[in-house]
């Protein structure tokens, strides 16, 4: 039963918390309204950290259930609210199939994971995730994103520190820039002030409003009891820089007022999570002593950059690993009449592998399906988990790409024994008037690391290699 004290709840994705299990203080419509746009900014702000490709614009991290409380999505992290705590964990962190058993789910384990992942991930040019490296030293997720914050504005001022033009008006004892006639003339040679000129003019500085903002979350976050000795030492080394730039007490707005050119591409995310954590230490979101965040991730998107990213990881310069794939068409022409349209209906695989003259397809699917050794059911299981559109989808780029195997990937339970063989379906097709099959292989991978265990990342490669050689 939840109390007006700090509360912690664990769940999975896609799970229920009812209402009675909601903190109090969350539970009246006016307190629950605050939240729900607590969490709608930081939906709108996920961007900063990847791009999902979601066209919902109303935020998909906990949604109503009806009546009966919140239900958690597809994304797994960490949400402070006013000292409560939401965890969300992976489906895989299951040890088994529709094992709801939430005793044993730990924020560190969690935090270790998003860690490995993300370390993998940047291994890849992957288009939707952008995350730096070296966020080992992280124990906590605000830690994480504090060390993500703290790396990308290093990067960004080694790469050059910010200047910009800012606007001035003062009055000097010459012209310079802009001269106010109507100021002059009404006001100072009335008065007799004659040497004296209203002048609006630009100048080149370093202490302009961007690293107002940068220097102020930077304090604000070396300040923090989450920030770890190591990002401190790195804050002080970045403030050193910034020591000819005002202190100022910046609030989210100020973003806002921030324009930058193409040229300066590099500070957009610097400024977008600036804004983000001025928004949730300033805001009414955490009126009392705790800190608010919200940093989730979608999980599919973790487990198809990973597995890109521990494929190059694995292979190494032996193979030429491309994600989110689009350089052919399902349709070679289209013709209306007697005119004919190039192609269309362009393919994107999650991952192409191009491997001692071969091409891999590779698709990834998030989703969980049962055991294919030691049980019973397999062909009922198999055929009602494994989405015959999946099957469609992956036979059709198959045939237009002219190979006979491509792979469904699916992630397997905690602690679950390595599958011993992949399930493989085979499609009869005709390409060219000539008989053929595609074989689809159905296979399911480790994805869970265990803290000190390096079997997860072994099994992976030995079940990836040997699909392939």
């Amino acid at each position: 039963m939840a109390t007006n004290s700090s509360a912690t709840l664990n769940r999975y994705e896609n799970q229920l918390i009812r209402n009675s299990e909601l903190p109090i203080d969350l539970r009246d419509e006016n307190s629950m309204k605050e939240f729900m746009e607590f969490l709608q900014f930081n939906w709108e702000q996920r961007s900063i950290f990847y791009d999902d490709g979601d066209v919902e614009s109303r935020q998909q991290f906990l949604v109503p259930a009806e009546y009966m409380g919140l239900k958690t999505k597809g994304y797994i992290g960490t949400i402070a609210y006013k000292g409560h705590q939401f965890n969300i964990f992976p489906k895989v962190f299951r040890t088994h199939k529709g094992k709801d058993d939430l005793s044993s789910l730990d924020s560190k384990h969690l935090l270790h994971n998003l860690v490995k992942w993300l370390e993998y991930i940047s291994k890849v040019d992957y288009p939707y995730i952008n995350i730096s490296s070296g966020l080992e030293a992280s124990d906590n997720l605000l830690s994480l994103f504090i060390s993500i914050y703290v790396r990308y504005v290093k990067a960004a001022m080694d790469n050059g520190l910010y200047y910009r033009y800012e606007d001035r008006i003062e009055d000097l004892p010459m012209v310079r820039g802009k001269l106010d006639i109507k100021d002059y003339i009404t006001k100072k040679y009335p008065s007799g002030i004659h040497d004296k000129f209203r002048c609006e003019y630009s100048t080149y500085e370093f202490d302009n409003l961007l690293n107002r903002i940068i220097k102020c979350t930077l304090v604000m976050l070396y300040n923090n009891q989450k920030t770890s000795v190591e990002n401190q030492k790195l804050i002080r080394g970045l403030l050193m820089k910034l020591g000819d730039v005002s202190d100022m007490r910046c609030v989210p707005h100020d973003c806002d007022k921030v324009q930058l050119n193409k040229m300066q591409n590099r500070y957009k995310i610097v400024l977008s999570m600036s804004k983000m954590f001025l928004l949730n230490r300033t805001t009414d979101y955490s009126i009392d002593t705790h800190d608010s965040f919200c940093f989730l991730f979608p999980a599919n998107l973790l487990f198809e950059g990973f597995i890109c990213g521990y494929l190059q990881h694995a292979f190494g310069c032996e193979a030429n690993i491309k994600a989110q794939a689009s350089d052919a068409y399902l349709v070679g022409s289209i013709t209306l009449g007697d005119k004919q349209f190039g192609h269309a209906f362009e393919m994107r695989h999650d991952i192409l592998l191009e491997y001692r003259d071969k091409i891999f397809i590779l698709d990834t699917k998030y989703k969980m399906i049962s055991r294919f050794a030691d049980n019973s059911n397999f062909l009922h299981d198999i055929t009602k988990e494994v989405s015959s559109g999946d099957l469609y989808q992956v036979v059709s780029y198959a045939v237009s790409r002219g190979v006979d195997k491509v792979f469904l990937l699916y992630p397997q339970c905690r602690n679950e024994e390595i599958e011993p063989y992949p399930a493989i379906m085979k499609k009869p097709v005709k390409i060219d008037d000539a008989e053929g099959c595609v074989e689809i292989y159905a296979v399911r991978l480790p994805f869970v690391f265990e803290e000190g265990d390096d079997s997860t990342k072994d099994n992976l490669k030995n079940v990836l290699l040997s699909l392939f050689q």
